[in-house]
């Protein structure tokens, strides 16, 4: 584990680290206009109606886009192949997709206010379900031709492509919200935008490697790798999503918004985890197929590490922070928004480490164990949003991630133990951290929020001074300090 391998490792993480914090922060700027245009139980509405959409996404893509990069990349060089392979894919997802809309068309004409009710918890919304369907097929249709991108290695190409698909998506919300169109207008749109940038990523591959022919040359292969990821998939779906759904249905839509908004000021810190996770899985199985065991370790701790650290004073300015942010988007029914935006944070931080640790399963290529580590995640995460969410409401939802990811993270944190041996962030740092962190939160409540009202100032400042607690407690030894000397000097 070298000077060179974790400068391009850390500055890989920081890379995407910036592209997804510029992704992630779409929610500053649309959520406002959403809960002004619509109210925040339309805003409820909306979330609702994206989660809905993830889920059936899972199974309408039958999670042909890994096939693609699994099966595809090493044929990179033969495009006849590629071409035969890419329309296997695509003529599979438009199959399905065809037999999946005609099941559900049939069954909203018979039973619409009862898929309403299911989706909703309110039978009012019928129209929605349709355009839930058009929406989750011009996704599955977009992703699969972005994942073929992937697998013809134009990651920069889908870079752009992704930005600029984002980009024209807010600029749609924040018109159409602007002059309060219908909220099934504003749909309609993004399902349009959907498709079109699906259209654009079928010209620039076809120009790639010629149009691509219908057939089913490959469709067993693709389906027997494929199929069997579905259920992981929608056990990690019900993890994360079983929270808005029990809310819509115990408390109603306008608590889910409330909840919602809060959820995506406490989940930021987690683009710190999928940045780590982008960078660290291809760097731990190459060192794991060579033998090199004890650096596998090093990189988890020094990824956990990292996590810790970035994590930390970044909940602790959103809990100091998060009522002045709601403030900002026009959320004043919140009582409690900071100890909610800090309960999500902490449910942020766990499932990263979570990750971390679950990557030492997945090099010893345990992937039935995968499936019933989730499959307790998902049953744990269920049972205390029913218990809990009736009873003391939408803090209850978050109480239920921290403890099912905490569990999960004790499970595969003692597995990790196992494979490789002595494997504990030390104890010195973990309280210096929390130190640092403590003596961050008194300073932004006592000497920042009671003299400046400013967001932006009052973070940077709370952050200037974490750093400045670091170096007092010698946080880092001597040699951590070096490293990221020479990864920021690139010596």
């Amino acid at each position: 584990m070298n000077i060179k391998e974790i400068r391009q490792f850390t500055t890989d993480t920081f890379f995407i680290g910036v592209l997804r914090l510029i992704l992630r922060f779409r929610g500053i700027i649309t959520i406002p206009l959403l809960i002004n245009a619509y109210g925040i139980k339309g805003y409820g509405l909306y979330v609702q109606i994206g989660i809905i959409m993830n889920m059936l996404t899972y199974l309408f893509s039958l999670r042909l886009p890994a096939s693609s990069i699994r099966f595809l990349s090493s044929k990179i060089n033969r495009k006849s192949e590629l071409s035969h392979g890419f329309g296997s894919l695509i003529t599979l997802s438009l199959i399905f997709n065809s037999i999946g809309f005609f099941i559900i068309f049939i069954f909203f004409l018979l039973k619409k206010d009862f898929l309403s009710l299911l989706a909703f918890g309110e039978t009012r919304y019928s129209s929605f379900i349709l355009l839930i369907i058009f929406w989750t097929i011009s996704s599955v249709l977009y992703e699969l031709s972005n994942a073929f991108l992937r697998t013809l290695n134009k990651i920069k190409l889908f870079s752009l492509i992704n930005l600029l698909s984002t980009l024209t998506g807010i600029l749609i919300v924040v018109i159409f919200s602007l002059i309060k169109s219908p909220l099934e207008v504003l749909i309609v749109l993004l399902v349009i935008n959907s498709f079109l940038f699906y259209i654009v990523n079928m010209f620039l591959i076809t120009k790639m490697i010629g149009l691509p022919k219908p057939n089913l040359l490959h469709a067993k292969r693709f389906l027997s790798f494929s199929i069997p990821l579905i259920p992981l998939s929608l056990l990690r779906w019900v993890i994360n999503s079983t929270d808005r759904i029990c809310i819509t249905h115990f408390l109603g839509l306008s608590e889910n918004g409330i909840y919602s908004v809060c959820y995506a000021i406490g989940d930021l810190i987690s683009i710190y985890s999928y940045s780590i996770f982008f960078v660290l899985f291809p760097t731990i199985s190459r060192h794991w197929d060579h033998g090199n065991y004890d650096t596998v370790r090093k990189y988890l701790l020094y990824s956990s590490s990292i996590l810790l650290f970035l994590s930390v004073p970044s909940s602790i300015i959103l809990f100091s922070l998060s009522d002045n942010i709601l403030k900002v988007i026009s959320i004043k029914e919140v009582t409690e928004g900071s100890f909610l935006v800090g309960l999500i944070s902490s449910r942020a931080m766990l499932a990263g480490l979570f990750q971390i640790n679950l990557y030492m399963i997945y090099l010893l290529n345990k992937t039935v164990m995968t499936t019933w580590i989730f499959c307790v995640g998902a049953i744990i995460n269920l049972l205390f949003n029913l218990f809990l969410i009736p009873f003391i409401g939408i803090k209850g939802a978050a109480v239920s991630s921290i403890v099912a990811y905490g569990t999960l993270y004790s499970i595969t944190l003692a597995f990790t133990k196992k494979i490789i041996g002595h494997f504990t962030i030390e104890p010195i740092f973990l309280m210096k951290l929390l130190l640092a962190g403590s003596l961050m939160l008194i300073h932004i409540k006592i000497f920042i929020m009671s003299k400046i009202t400013n967001v932006v100032v009052s973070s940077l400042l709370g952050l200037v001074f974490f750093l400045f607690n670091v170096r007092m407690l010698n946080l880092f030894n001597k040699q951590q300090i070096a490293i990221f000397k020479n990864i920021i000097l690139i010596k």
